[in-house]
């Protein structure tokens, strides 16, 4: 899994979504780690869109004091979005829309703004649920891990002795405490730890 593609040195302010989950605290993790070691002037800034009742600013946040630890670094966040829509997508897409508008009024406006989605995989093509997601970068908005499926940020994650981002990580779309393991995300989540036959510690 390729990790050196966030190419920051090109940058002056870039930004990154996080929601709590497995991908976007991975990406989070690799960035500020990538920033602390190259001892980067980058401004960093992340972003969390609240989504009604799951609690996503709250595990964020505990994933952000974990990994201010871990690299030794400040990070900061700015809730945005808070449209409630039927799929979690869309409130998204709402989210980075806002961050992109909040930053035309900002002293140094942002290059990029990262997301972490990965793909759809095969396996799960035809599950219930299955989001439509597209992969392609866009203006500016770079999704580097839009070609991977979940169980390679698994793998990595495994990989690197990065355990202890596991059980305080969240991926339910249903419940704002714990996983149902029914939805779409806890699915995809589940088949991730399974092609790796590794137990997830979250659940």
């Amino acid at each position: 899994m390729k990790t050196d593609n966030f190419i920051l040195d090109s940058y002056n302010k870039v930004g990154l979504f996080v929601s709590g989950g497995l991908d976007s605290s991975l990406m989070l993790y690799l960035i500020t780690k990538e920033i602390k070691e190259k001892k980067s002037n980058v401004e960093f800034i992340t972003y969390t869109v609240d989504q009604h009742g799951k609690n996503t600013k709250t595990h964020a946040d505990d994933i952000i004091k974990v990994i201010e630890k871990l690299n030794d670094i400040k990070i900061t966040n700015v809730k945005v979005g808070g449209q409630d829509y039927a799929h979690s997508d869309f409130e998204i897409m709402y989210g980075v829309l806002d961050a992109l508008n909040r930053e035309r009024f900002t002293e140094k406006m942002i290059d990029m703004i990262y997301l972490a989605a990965t793909c759809v995989p095969d396996d799960l093509k035809n599950a219930d649920g299955v989001p439509k997601r597209h992969p392609q970068s866009f203006f500016k908005v770079s999704q580097p891990w839009g070609e991977l499926s979940k169980d390679k940020i698994v793998e990595y994650i495994l990989n690197n002795n990065l355990l202890d981002l596991i059980p305080i990580t969240h991926s339910c779309t249903v419940l704002g405490q714990g996983h149902c393991g029914k939805c779409w995300n806890c699915v995809e989540r589940i088949w991730a730890f399974e092609k790796n036959n590794a137990k997830d510690s979250a659940f």
